[in-house]
């Protein structure tokens, strides 16, 4: 039937779109890492060998990974590098792992993402409505990360739908596919 092939076609491109979204977003969010390594350092070098500690970097560095491990979430969940015990899955049968994957995988994943999305939401709008600040002595905004919450929540959202409609509905499993 021509419309379910358009239809295939149409949610294959939108998969691919948020699969291109995922990665990139992940790639350029990856390079926080950086900026918080070197905050990391700083405050411990300042702190250790001048005996002067630097509240604001260590406040800052938690932020910056905040926001590099919840986006980071997708960005894992696109390329299928999260952490999972391959020991006895991957002695499975395809059939059997499609099975563990519809019945305990997708639905933790669900489970996880839509909290992340609800009360972020709501964490997010709160912050961005009182301007929140960290406590003294470093006062730094708040707001960004929690506004990084539901953004993560989405993207993990979006991601798992598209793998699910991928393992739901691809005829042949793909190298390094779930």
């Amino acid at each position: 039937w021509m419309g379910g092939f358009f239809l295939k076609s149409a949610l294959d491109n939108i998969c691919k779109a948020l699969d291109t979204i995922n990665d990139r977003t992940g790639m350029i969010f990856s390079l926080l890492f950086f900026p918080g390594w070197f905050l990391v350092l700083y405050s411990v070098v300042v702190r250790y060998f001048f005996n002067a500690p630097s509240y604001w970097a260590g406040d800052l560095a938690k932020f910056v990974f905040a926001v590099y491990f919840m986006v980071g979430g997708a960005y894992c969940l696109t390329n299928n590098s999260h952490i999972r015990v391959d020991v006895i899955y991957n002695l499975l049968s395809y059939q059997k792992r499609r099975l563990i994957e519809l019945l305990v995988v997708f639905p933790l994943l669900f489970a996880f993402a839509f909290p992340l999305i609800w009360h972020g939401s709501i964490f997010a709008w709160k912050s961005l409505k009182y301007m929140e600040l960290s406590p003294p002595p470093t006062n730094l905004p708040v707001f960004p990360v929690k506004i990084a919450i539901p953004i993560a929540g989405a993207l993990f959202l979006l991601q798992a739908l598209a793998d699910l409609y991928r393992f739901c509905f691809d005829k042949k499993p793909e190298e390094g596919s779930r």
